[in-house]
Protein backbone atom coordinates (compact mmCIF):
# COMPACT_ATOMS: atom_id res chain seq x y z
CA UNK A 1 0.00 0.00 0.00
CA UNK A 2 1.13 3.30 -0.74
CA UNK A 3 0.72 5.56 2.00
CA UNK A 4 2.09 8.80 0.89
CA UNK A 5 -0.45 8.48 -1.80
CA UNK A 6 -3.04 7.90 0.59
CA UNK A 7 -1.83 11.08 2.35
CA UNK A 8 -2.10 13.08 -0.71
CA UNK A 9 -5.81 11.78 -1.81
CA UNK A 10 -7.44 12.70 1.97
CA UNK A 11 -4.87 16.34 1.51
CA UNK A 12 -3.27 15.15 4.60
CA UNK A 13 0.20 16.73 4.95
CA UNK A 14 2.22 14.47 7.58
CA UNK A 15 4.86 16.33 9.95
CA UNK A 16 8.05 14.85 10.16
CA UNK A 17 7.65 12.19 12.33
CA UNK A 18 4.04 11.07 11.26
CA UNK A 19 5.97 10.83 7.80
CA UNK A 20 7.99 8.60 9.54
CA UNK A 21 5.27 6.22 10.76
CA UNK A 22 3.91 6.37 7.20
CA UNK A 23 7.46 5.10 5.91
CA UNK A 24 7.76 2.44 8.15
CA UNK A 25 4.40 1.97 7.47
CA UNK A 26 5.65 1.76 3.57
CA UNK A 27 8.34 -0.63 3.85
CA UNK A 28 6.85 -3.08 6.04
CA UNK A 29 9.93 -4.58 7.11
CA UNK A 30 9.04 -4.73 11.34
CA UNK A 31 6.08 -6.60 12.87
CA UNK A 32 5.53 -4.03 15.92
CA UNK A 33 6.20 0.25 15.41
CA UNK A 34 5.76 1.70 19.18
CA UNK A 35 5.15 5.61 18.51
CA UNK A 36 5.68 7.53 21.62
CA UNK A 37 4.25 11.18 21.06
CA UNK A 38 3.04 13.96 23.01
CA UNK A 39 0.17 15.55 23.24
CA UNK A 40 -1.05 18.09 20.47
CA UNK A 41 1.20 15.70 18.37
CA UNK A 42 -1.58 14.37 15.55
CA UNK A 43 -2.21 11.02 16.97
CA UNK A 44 -5.63 10.14 15.80
CA UNK A 45 -5.31 11.76 12.30
CA UNK A 46 -2.44 9.39 12.13
CA UNK A 47 -3.89 6.48 13.07
CA UNK A 48 -6.86 7.23 11.12
CA UNK A 49 -4.78 7.48 7.82
CA UNK A 50 -2.84 4.23 8.35
CA UNK A 51 -6.79 2.93 8.54
CA UNK A 52 -7.89 4.12 6.18
CA UNK A 53 -4.96 3.09 3.54
CA UNK A 54 -5.11 -0.35 5.08
CA UNK A 55 -8.81 -0.43 3.89
CA UNK A 56 -8.34 0.11 0.65
CA UNK A 57 -6.76 -3.66 -0.14
CA UNK A 58 -9.54 -5.93 -0.40
CA UNK A 59 -9.72 -8.66 2.25
CA UNK A 60 -8.01 -6.34 4.90
CA UNK A 61 -9.31 -6.38 8.32
CA UNK A 62 -8.41 -3.50 10.76
CA UNK A 63 -8.63 -3.70 14.13
CA UNK A 64 -8.64 -0.81 16.82
CA UNK A 65 -8.55 -0.52 20.37
CA UNK A 66 -8.69 2.34 22.41
CA UNK A 67 -9.51 2.97 26.32
CA UNK A 68 -12.66 4.04 26.32
CA UNK A 69 -15.92 4.54 24.14
CA UNK A 70 -15.36 7.74 23.44
CA UNK A 71 -12.10 7.37 22.39
CA UNK A 72 -13.36 4.67 20.27
CA UNK A 73 -16.46 6.56 18.26
CA UNK A 74 -14.28 9.64 17.57
CA UNK A 75 -11.79 7.70 15.83
CA UNK A 76 -14.14 5.43 14.33
CA UNK A 77 -16.17 8.56 12.64
CA UNK A 78 -12.84 9.95 11.57
CA UNK A 79 -12.05 7.01 9.67
CA UNK A 80 -15.13 6.86 7.94
CA UNK A 81 -15.24 10.16 6.47
CA UNK A 82 -11.72 9.23 5.13
CA UNK A 83 -13.17 6.67 3.25
CA UNK A 84 -16.35 8.47 2.03
CA UNK A 85 -13.57 10.91 1.02
CA UNK A 86 -11.75 8.31 -1.13
CA UNK A 87 -15.45 7.30 -2.23
CA UNK A 88 -15.10 3.68 -0.41
CA UNK A 89 -18.12 1.80 -1.39
CA UNK A 90 -19.72 0.96 1.81
CA UNK A 91 -21.65 -2.53 2.13
CA UNK A 92 -22.71 -2.68 5.60
CA UNK A 93 -22.35 -0.83 8.89
CA UNK A 94 -23.14 -1.49 12.43
CA UNK A 95 -22.39 2.81 14.30
CA UNK A 96 -23.60 0.62 17.44
CA UNK A 97 -20.94 -2.09 17.22
CA UNK A 98 -18.57 0.61 15.67
CA UNK A 99 -17.83 -1.56 12.59
CA UNK A 100 -18.24 -1.79 9.20
CA UNK A 101 -17.54 -3.68 5.56
CA UNK A 102 -16.38 -1.93 2.48
CA UNK A 103 -17.68 -3.97 -0.79
CA UNK A 104 -13.86 -4.90 -1.44
CA UNK A 105 -14.81 -6.69 1.71
CA UNK A 106 -12.42 -4.67 3.69
CA UNK A 107 -12.96 -4.05 7.28
CA UNK A 108 -12.42 -2.45 10.47
CA UNK A 109 -13.79 -3.06 14.32
CA UNK A 110 -13.49 -0.30 16.96
CA UNK A 111 -13.29 -1.84 20.63
CA UNK A 112 -12.50 -0.07 24.05
CA UNK A 113 -10.69 -2.36 26.46
CA UNK A 114 -14.04 -2.95 28.27
CA UNK A 115 -15.21 -5.35 24.88
CA UNK A 116 -11.88 -6.26 23.50
CA UNK A 117 -13.68 -9.61 23.76
CA UNK A 118 -16.09 -8.51 20.62
CA UNK A 119 -12.60 -9.06 18.64
CA UNK A 120 -11.55 -12.62 19.71
CA UNK A 121 -11.61 -14.60 17.05
CA UNK A 122 -11.43 -12.71 14.43
CA UNK A 123 -8.80 -11.81 11.58
CA UNK A 124 -6.73 -8.97 11.23
CA UNK A 125 -4.16 -7.85 9.06
CA UNK A 126 -3.78 -4.67 11.04
CA UNK A 127 -4.05 -3.69 14.63
CA UNK A 128 -4.46 -0.28 16.05
CA UNK A 129 -3.70 0.32 19.44
CA UNK A 130 -4.61 3.43 20.43
CA UNK A 131 -3.46 5.84 24.00
CA UNK A 132 -1.43 2.24 24.96
CA UNK A 133 -0.29 3.87 28.52
CA UNK A 134 -3.85 4.46 29.62
CA UNK A 135 -5.36 0.75 28.56
CA UNK A 136 -4.90 -1.72 31.72
CA UNK A 137 -3.09 -5.03 30.98
CA UNK A 138 -2.84 -3.94 27.19
CA UNK A 139 0.17 -6.39 27.12
CA UNK A 140 -2.06 -9.47 27.95
CA UNK A 141 -4.92 -8.21 25.91
CA UNK A 142 -2.96 -7.59 23.25
CA UNK A 143 -0.37 -11.24 23.25
CA UNK A 144 -2.80 -13.51 24.76
CA UNK A 145 -5.96 -12.80 22.60
CA UNK A 146 -5.13 -10.58 20.27
CA UNK A 147 -1.98 -11.22 18.62
CA UNK A 148 -2.42 -15.26 17.94
CA UNK A 149 -4.94 -14.35 15.68
CA UNK A 150 -2.78 -11.68 13.50
CA UNK A 151 0.01 -15.19 12.82
CA UNK A 152 -3.09 -16.30 10.35
CA UNK A 153 -2.28 -13.45 8.08
CA UNK A 154 1.55 -15.62 7.83
CA UNK A 155 4.67 -13.86 7.05
CA UNK A 156 5.62 -11.66 4.04
CA UNK A 157 8.58 -12.06 1.86
CA UNK A 158 11.15 -9.65 3.88
CA UNK A 159 9.91 -12.57 6.97
CA UNK A 160 8.03 -9.85 8.90
CA UNK A 161 4.40 -10.45 10.09
CA UNK A 162 2.25 -9.70 7.38
CA UNK A 163 -0.23 -8.23 10.16
CA UNK A 164 1.44 -5.22 11.76
CA UNK A 165 0.93 -4.00 15.45
CA UNK A 166 1.17 -0.32 16.12
CA UNK A 167 0.81 0.96 19.95
CA UNK A 168 0.51 4.90 19.61
CA UNK A 169 0.35 7.07 23.17
CA UNK A 170 2.51 9.22 25.53
CA UNK A 171 4.98 8.53 28.16
CA UNK A 172 3.48 6.96 31.22
CA UNK A 173 5.02 5.51 34.11
CA UNK A 174 7.93 2.82 34.15
CA UNK A 175 5.62 0.17 35.65
CA UNK A 176 3.36 0.26 32.80
CA UNK A 177 2.59 -2.27 29.96
CA UNK A 178 3.21 0.45 27.11
CA UNK A 179 7.18 1.09 28.89
CA UNK A 180 7.31 -2.73 28.78
CA UNK A 181 6.58 -2.98 25.28
CA UNK A 182 8.30 0.22 24.16
CA UNK A 183 11.36 -1.45 25.42
CA UNK A 184 11.54 -4.32 23.23
CA UNK A 185 12.22 -1.85 20.68
CA UNK A 186 15.87 -1.51 22.16
CA UNK A 187 16.33 -5.49 22.26
CA UNK A 188 13.70 -7.39 19.32
CA UNK A 189 14.30 -7.58 16.09
CA UNK A 190 11.25 -6.24 13.95
CA UNK A 191 9.95 -4.00 17.12
CA UNK A 192 10.76 0.04 16.18
CA UNK A 193 10.37 2.79 17.94
CA UNK A 194 9.23 6.78 17.14
CA UNK A 195 9.12 9.52 19.54
CA UNK A 196 8.49 13.00 19.19
CA UNK A 197 8.12 15.91 21.60
CA UNK A 198 5.89 18.47 21.74
CA UNK A 199 8.93 21.05 20.19
CA UNK A 200 8.95 18.41 16.94
CA UNK A 201 5.60 20.16 16.18
CA UNK A 202 6.24 23.00 14.33
CA UNK A 203 1.96 23.48 14.11
CA UNK A 204 2.38 24.73 17.81
CA UNK A 205 3.51 27.63 18.07
CA UNK A 206 6.08 28.88 20.95
CA UNK A 207 3.49 31.07 22.42
CA UNK A 208 1.26 28.01 22.90
CA UNK A 209 4.24 25.88 24.09
CA UNK A 210 5.07 28.45 26.81
CA UNK A 211 1.50 28.81 27.90
CA UNK A 212 1.11 24.89 28.00
CA UNK A 213 4.38 24.77 30.15
CA UNK A 214 3.07 27.38 32.49
CA UNK A 215 -0.47 25.65 33.24
CA UNK A 216 0.28 22.27 33.85
CA UNK A 217 2.73 20.58 36.79
CA UNK A 218 6.32 19.67 35.83
CA UNK A 219 5.21 16.00 36.04
CA UNK A 220 2.85 16.43 33.55
CA UNK A 221 4.77 18.58 31.52
CA UNK A 222 7.97 16.12 30.96
CA UNK A 223 5.10 13.46 30.81
CA UNK A 224 2.73 14.46 28.52
CA UNK A 225 4.78 16.68 26.35
CA UNK A 226 8.42 15.92 26.57
CA UNK A 227 7.52 12.05 26.30
CA UNK A 228 9.73 11.33 29.23
CA UNK A 229 8.80 8.27 31.37
CA UNK A 230 8.34 8.26 35.24
CA UNK A 231 9.03 6.47 38.35
CA UNK A 232 6.27 4.67 39.30
CA UNK A 233 3.43 5.90 41.41
CA UNK A 234 3.54 2.82 43.16
CA UNK A 235 4.69 3.99 46.98
CA UNK A 236 4.55 7.90 45.87
CA UNK A 237 2.46 10.46 47.46
CA UNK A 238 -0.60 11.13 44.98
CA UNK A 239 -0.60 14.73 46.25
CA UNK A 240 3.09 15.15 45.88
CA UNK A 241 3.15 19.00 45.25
CA UNK A 242 1.54 19.51 48.62
CA UNK A 243 3.66 21.26 51.11
CA UNK A 244 2.09 21.80 55.21
CA UNK A 245 4.42 25.01 55.74
CA UNK A 246 2.75 26.24 52.56
CA UNK A 247 -0.65 25.00 51.97
CA UNK A 248 -1.98 25.08 55.53
CA UNK A 249 -3.59 28.14 56.64
CA UNK A 250 -4.84 29.32 59.76
CA UNK A 251 -8.93 29.84 60.19
CA UNK A 252 -8.22 33.22 61.91
CA UNK A 253 -6.76 34.40 59.03
CA UNK A 254 -8.58 32.69 56.00
CA UNK A 255 -11.88 34.64 57.72
CA UNK A 256 -9.68 38.10 57.49
CA UNK A 257 -9.48 37.35 53.40
CA UNK A 258 -13.00 36.58 52.73
CA UNK A 259 -16.71 37.62 53.00
CA UNK A 260 -20.17 36.05 52.77
CA UNK A 261 -20.51 37.23 49.20
CA UNK A 262 -17.62 35.57 47.19
CA UNK A 263 -17.81 32.88 45.12
CA UNK A 264 -17.91 29.51 47.21
CA UNK A 265 -17.91 25.49 45.80
CA UNK A 266 -18.67 22.23 47.22
CA UNK A 267 -17.43 18.90 46.81
CA UNK A 268 -19.66 15.13 47.47
CA UNK A 269 -18.77 12.29 48.03
CA UNK A 270 -21.12 9.50 48.50
CA UNK A 271 -20.73 6.51 50.47
CA UNK A 272 -22.71 3.18 51.97
CA UNK A 273 -20.72 1.79 54.15
CA UNK A 274 -17.91 4.66 54.42
CA UNK A 275 -17.94 8.02 54.90
CA UNK A 276 -20.56 10.38 53.27
CA UNK A 277 -18.45 13.57 52.40
CA UNK A 278 -18.47 17.37 51.99
CA UNK A 279 -15.67 19.50 51.44
CA UNK A 280 -16.32 23.22 51.09
CA UNK A 281 -14.69 26.03 49.13
CA UNK A 282 -14.03 29.29 48.66
CA UNK A 283 -12.66 31.55 45.48
CA UNK A 284 -10.56 34.26 46.31
CA UNK A 285 -11.85 37.77 43.65
CA UNK A 286 -8.62 38.13 41.38
CA UNK A 287 -6.01 35.75 42.70
CA UNK A 288 -8.48 32.70 41.63
CA UNK A 289 -6.73 31.52 45.01
CA UNK A 290 -8.94 28.48 46.43
CA UNK A 291 -9.24 28.19 50.28
CA UNK A 292 -10.75 24.70 51.74
CA UNK A 293 -12.54 25.81 54.39
CA UNK A 294 -14.73 23.01 55.90
CA UNK A 295 -14.90 18.91 56.16
CA UNK A 296 -18.03 16.94 56.70
CA UNK A 297 -18.06 13.38 57.22
CA UNK A 298 -20.68 10.82 58.63
CA UNK A 299 -22.32 7.24 57.96
CA UNK A 300 -25.17 5.05 58.10
CA UNK A 301 -27.39 8.29 58.39
CA UNK A 302 -30.21 8.74 55.84
CA UNK A 303 -29.58 11.29 52.96
CA UNK A 304 -32.27 13.61 54.19
CA UNK A 305 -30.31 14.39 57.62
CA UNK A 306 -26.67 14.26 55.34
CA UNK A 307 -28.57 17.09 53.40
CA UNK A 308 -28.81 18.89 56.65
CA UNK A 309 -26.07 18.73 58.36
CA UNK A 310 -24.92 19.71 54.39
CA UNK A 311 -26.86 23.25 54.36
CA UNK A 312 -25.80 23.64 57.56
CA UNK A 313 -22.24 23.31 56.83
CA UNK A 314 -22.89 25.57 53.92
CA UNK A 315 -25.01 28.39 55.78
CA UNK A 316 -22.03 28.54 58.08
CA UNK A 317 -19.99 29.93 55.21
CA UNK A 318 -22.04 31.94 52.94
CA UNK A 319 -25.67 33.34 52.46
CA UNK A 320 -25.67 32.41 48.67
CA UNK A 321 -26.00 28.97 47.08
CA UNK A 322 -22.74 27.04 46.36
CA UNK A 323 -22.02 25.53 43.22
CA UNK A 324 -21.96 22.02 43.84
CA UNK A 325 -20.25 19.21 42.28
CA UNK A 326 -20.53 15.74 43.21
CA UNK A 327 -19.14 11.69 42.16
CA UNK A 328 -20.43 11.50 38.13
CA UNK A 329 -21.17 7.77 38.93
CA UNK A 330 -23.93 8.59 41.36
CA UNK A 331 -26.89 9.51 39.20
CA UNK A 332 -29.58 8.43 41.10
CA UNK A 333 -28.65 10.53 44.56
CA UNK A 334 -27.92 13.43 42.72
CA UNK A 335 -31.48 13.01 41.16
CA UNK A 336 -32.74 12.07 44.57
CA UNK A 337 -30.93 15.14 46.23
CA UNK A 338 -33.01 17.81 43.64
CA UNK A 339 -35.80 16.51 43.16
CA UNK A 340 -36.60 14.88 47.09
CA UNK A 341 -34.82 17.57 49.13
CA UNK A 342 -34.23 20.64 46.97
CA UNK A 343 -30.54 20.51 46.98
CA UNK A 344 -28.99 20.73 43.33
CA UNK A 345 -25.45 18.90 42.48
CA UNK A 346 -23.51 19.06 38.94
CA UNK A 347 -21.86 16.22 38.37
CA UNK A 348 -17.79 16.37 38.40
CA UNK A 349 -16.38 16.44 35.25
CA UNK A 350 -13.00 15.54 35.76
CA UNK A 351 -11.46 11.72 35.97
CA UNK A 352 -9.29 10.31 38.64
CA UNK A 353 -5.72 11.11 37.17
CA UNK A 354 -6.73 14.59 35.83
CA UNK A 355 -8.08 15.42 38.84
CA UNK A 356 -5.23 14.87 40.86
CA UNK A 357 -3.15 16.67 38.06
CA UNK A 358 -5.05 19.97 38.64
CA UNK A 359 -4.68 20.02 42.19
CA UNK A 360 -0.99 19.20 42.48
CA UNK A 361 -0.38 22.09 39.47
CA UNK A 362 -2.38 24.41 42.25
CA UNK A 363 -0.52 23.16 45.23
CA UNK A 364 2.40 24.29 42.62
CA UNK A 365 1.50 27.79 41.71
CA UNK A 366 0.42 28.27 45.38
CA UNK A 367 -3.20 28.77 44.64
CA UNK A 368 -4.81 25.43 46.82
CA UNK A 369 -4.73 26.17 50.27
CA UNK A 370 -6.62 24.69 53.07
CA UNK A 371 -7.30 25.25 57.04
CA UNK A 372 -5.92 24.03 59.75
CA UNK A 373 -9.61 23.12 60.80
CA UNK A 374 -9.55 20.35 57.88
CA UNK A 375 -7.47 18.08 60.11
CA UNK A 376 -9.27 14.59 58.53
CA UNK A 377 -8.75 16.07 54.97
CA UNK A 378 -5.23 16.84 55.26
CA UNK A 379 -4.33 13.92 57.11
CA UNK A 380 -5.69 11.46 54.15
CA UNK A 381 -3.63 13.72 51.71
CA UNK A 382 -0.65 12.97 53.82
CA UNK A 383 -1.41 9.32 53.66
CA UNK A 384 -2.80 8.23 50.15
CA UNK A 385 -0.26 6.56 47.74
CA UNK A 386 -0.71 5.57 44.15
CA UNK A 387 -1.34 1.66 44.02
CA UNK A 388 0.72 -0.26 41.76
CA UNK A 389 -0.70 0.67 38.45
CA UNK A 390 -0.85 4.76 39.23
CA UNK A 391 -4.40 4.73 38.54
CA UNK A 392 -5.87 3.45 42.22
CA UNK A 393 -5.52 5.23 45.50
CA UNK A 394 -4.30 3.57 48.71
CA UNK A 395 -3.59 4.35 51.97
CA UNK A 396 -0.45 4.01 53.36
CA UNK A 397 -0.67 3.52 57.08
CA UNK A 398 -4.15 3.12 58.84
CA UNK A 399 -8.07 2.22 57.84
CA UNK A 400 -10.19 5.22 57.33
CA UNK A 401 -13.57 5.86 56.68
CA UNK A 402 -12.91 9.29 56.06
CA UNK A 403 -11.30 8.69 52.63
CA UNK A 404 -14.04 9.61 50.60
CA UNK A 405 -13.56 13.36 51.47
CA UNK A 406 -10.90 12.65 48.94
CA UNK A 407 -13.10 12.00 46.76
CA UNK A 408 -15.04 15.26 47.68
CA UNK A 409 -11.63 17.52 47.29
CA UNK A 410 -11.24 16.15 43.94
CA UNK A 411 -14.86 16.99 42.55
CA UNK A 412 -14.38 19.89 44.12
CA UNK A 413 -11.08 21.12 42.19
CA UNK A 414 -10.71 20.47 38.87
Amino acid sequence: MNYKKVSKLLAFQPISYQGKILDYAQKADFNVLVAVLSRRAGKSTTMSVLGTGELIIPYASVLLITPTFQNAKAIFDKIERYVRQLNLPIKTRDSKALTFTLENEAKIMVVSQKNYENALGQYFTMVIIDEAGSIDNIKEIWETYISPAQTDAGLMDNGSMWSKTYFIGTARTYETDFYKIYERTKTRDRYIAVEATIYDNPLVSKELVKSIKESVDERTWEQEYLCIWQKSGAGESVYYAFNAEKHILKESDIKKKINRNNTYIVGLDWGHTDDTAQVIAVVIPFSGEIIVLDEYAQNKMPLRKHVENFKAKETKWTDTNPIRYGDPSGTQVIADLAYEHNYYVLPAPAELEEAVRAINRLFEQNKLFISDKCTKLIKQIKLMQWKENSKQIQRTKEESHFDLALGAFRYLVF
